[in-house]
């Protein structure tokens, strides 16, 4: 009964965040990039949370300590997240061992049982997790997807790039950051 409550409760902000990307869109085509110090979360830690990762294991926020890390809101049903996915693959190949990650927050609201097939057949190789609301608004809220957002090793969040963002863009800022 207590998982019900959870995923009724859940259902009006699930409906707000549908609606909020059916009337803008999934981000469009191009996208609109923040740095986080013109942003009401300037220099803000990014937030501690936890969340079950595919198998259902608990991930904490901390297991990025130390890291650049690039945090993704996406869903599977959102075209320009789809489209983000390879690039954000080659990026992380390319500069893990330099200490950067990416973490895949997925929005989809049944869960692991549609993003884990989705993660498998496009062969993503940096860790996803499963999103709620308390987390999205955690980051301070969206106003679309795909949303990523830049934190440096400090865990400081440097900026926030809304809607399809080229691989070239999040590369600039990686190698800066690293």
């Amino acid at each position: 009964m207590t998982g019900k409550r959870s995923s009724i409760s859940a259902l009006p902000f699930w409906g707000a965040l549908v609606l909020i990307v059916a009337v803008f869109g999934c981000g469009g085509e191009t996208s609109h990039v923040e740095d986080m110090a013109a942003d009401t979360n300037a220099g803000n830690k990014m937030p501690d949370f936890v969340l079950p990762n595919l198998e259902g294991e608990m991930i904490p926020s901390s297991d990025l300590s130390g890291k650049v890390v690039l945090i993704d809101f996406w869903a599977t049903w959102c075209p320009p997240c789809r489209l983000e996915v390879p690039h954000l693959i080659e990026l992380h190949d390319s500069y893990k061992s330099q200490g950067f990650e990416i973490l895949g927050i997925a929005l989809d609201n049944q869960g692991a049982e549609v993003v884990e097939p989705f993660v498998r057949e496009n062969g993503i190789t940096y860790p996803i997790v499963i999103g709620n609301p308390e987390v999205v608004m955690a980051f301070g809220g969206l106003t679309g997807i795909p949303t990523a957002i830049m934190v440096d090793r400090s865990g400081n969040m440097v900026k926030k790039y809304v809607g399809y963002t080229e691989k070239a863009v999040f590369e600039e800022d990686i190698k800066r950051l690293l």
